[in-house]
C-alpha cells in the first residue's frame, strides 16, 4: 500500500507491490484496499483481465461493508468505496468492450451525481449506437461540468454523428441490392465500382473483412455506420473522403439510367486520348471552353472537387459522381437545356464527338 501510494515509478518496486498485495489478498480475499491498489496497478499494466477481477473482489465486499455501516462518517465512507469500485470496474469492462456491463456500472455512479461517469456512460451508449441515450448523458454531465473540453467534444461529435446516420443508412439500403438486410461481397463490390474504387474480388473480400465485425461473411447496417463513422476523421466536417463516396455514391443511384448515360457521354467527348482519365490538360480545354475567362490558377481547386478517389486524375465514376450531385436537384428540361450546353463547349473546344 506504501509504495501504490506514493510517486514513485521503480518497476522493481511495483512488482513488489504487486506480489504483496496477491499474497494479502489469498490471506484475506474479501480486503478491499488489497483488491483496489492490485486493481490499478493491473490497469496500469495493461492486465485488463486481472484488474476486472480484483475490482469485482472489491465491489461485494464494498457493499457488505456499507451495509455494516452505522455512523453518518461511516456511511460516507462506505459510499465513496461502493462508488470507486463500481467506477474503476466500469472502465474495465469498456475497455474490453463489455459495454452494456460497463453501462450499467457508469449509470449507478452517474446517479450520484458525477459529471465523468456521465461522460463515460455516454462514450458507451455511444459504442452501443444508442446515439439519442448517449446525447442525454453528455448534456447531463455539461450541466454539472459546463467547461469540460471532453465533454464538450464528444457532445459535439455525437450530435454530427446523429446528423449523419440518415445519410449512412440510405447508403446502406442502396448498396444491398436485394433489400436482404446484409451487404454482400458482391454488393460492395458494386459499390467499389460506382465510387471509383475497382477492388478485384480479392481486394473487396479483405475490405469486407476489415469491416465484418462478427466474421458472418456480410456486412449488417451497424457494421457500415460504424466503419463509415470511423473513416470520418473530423466529425464536422462533411467533405470528409468517407462521406464524400457516400454521398456520390447516394447521388449516382439515385439519378436516372438516362442521365447517368448521358453524363457519361459527355465524359467520353472531355477524355481526348481516350485512356479512361482527365488529365489537368483535357480538364483545362474543357474548363476554358465552357468559360473563355476561367482562371487557370483555380484548376487544382477544380481538380480537387472532381477527383473523389484522390488518385490525380478524374475518371469515368468520379466524374458521373460529381455531375450526378449537381444534376440531381434539376427537372427535366434543366437538365438536357445544360447538357446541351455542355455539349457546344467541347464542339467550341474542338474535341471529338463522344
Amino acid at each position: 500500500s506504501d509504495v501504490c501510494s506514493s510517486d514513485l515509478e521503480d518497476a522493481v518496486l511495483i512488482e513488489a507491490a504487486e506480489a504483496c498485495l496477491t499474497q494479502a489478498l489469498v490471506i484475506e480475499p474479501s480486503h478491499i484496499d488489497a483488491a483496489m491498489l492490485l486493481g490499478n496497478l493491473s490497469r496500469g499494466d495493461g492486465d485488463l483481465a486481472r484488474a476486472r477481477r480484483c475490482y469485482e473482489a472489491a465491489l461485494p465486499s464494498s457493499e457488505r461493508e456499507l451495509k455494516r455501516a452505522v455512523g453518518k462518517q461511516d456511511k460516507l465512507v462506505a459510499i465513496e468505496r461502493v462508488t470507486r469500485a463500481q467506477y474503476n470496474l466500469a472502465i474495465v469492462c469498456h475497455q474490453q468492450d463489455d459495454c452494456e456491463t460497463a453501462v450499467g456500472l457508469f449509470e449507478k455512479v452517474a446517479a450520484k451525481g458525477s459529471p465523468s461517469a456521465l461522460y463515460n456512460l455516454g462514450k458507451c451508449l455511444t459504442d452501443l449506437h444508442r446515439y439519442d441515450a448517449a446525447k442525454s448523458a453528455y448534456e447531463k454531465a455539461l450541466k454539472l461540468n459546463p467547461e469540460d473540453p471532453d465533454t464538450l467534444s464528444a457532445h459535439k461529435n455525437l450530435v454530427a454523428r446523429i446528423d449523419r446516420v440518415p445519410l449512412l443508412t440510405q447508403s446502406f439500403n442502396l448498396i444491398d441490392d436485394d433489400g436482404n438486410g446484409y451487404v454482400t461481397l458482391d454488393e460492395l463490390i458494386g459499390y467499389g465500382n460506382v465510387i471509383g474504387m475497382r477492388w478485384t474480388p480479392e481486394e473487396a473480400q479483405e475490405v469486407l473483412n476489415t469491416i465484418d465485425k462478427n466474421n458472418d461473411g456480410k456486412l449488417s447496417l451497424e457494421e457500415w455506420i460504424s466503419f463509415t463513422e470511423s473513416e470520418v476523421c473530423d466529425a464536422s466536417s462533411t467533405a470528409s473522403d468517407a462521406l464524400r463516396s457516400v454521398k456520390a455514391f447516394i447521388n449516382v443511384s439515385l439519378l436516372p439510367s438516362d442521365r447517368v448515360e448521358a453524363i457519361k457521354s459527355l465524359y467520353a467527348a472531355i477524355d481526348v486520348n481516350g485512356d479512361g482519365a482527365i488529365d489537368d490538360e483535357e480538364l483545362l480545354r474543357y474548363a476554358t471552353a465552357m468559360n473563355p475567362d476561367f482562371d487557370a490558377s483555380t484548376l487544382p481547386t477544380l481538380m480537387k472537387r472532381l477527383d473523389l478517389n484522390k488518385d490525380g486524375l478524374v475518371s469515368e465514376s468520379d466524374y458521373v459522381a460529381y455531375f450526378a450531385k449537381l444534376s440531381s436537384p434539376m427537372d427535366e428540361a434543366s437538365f438536357w437545356r445544360n447538357m446541351d450546353k455542355y455539349t457546344k463547349a467541347i464542339d467550341r473546344a474542338n474535341l471529338p464527338e463522344a
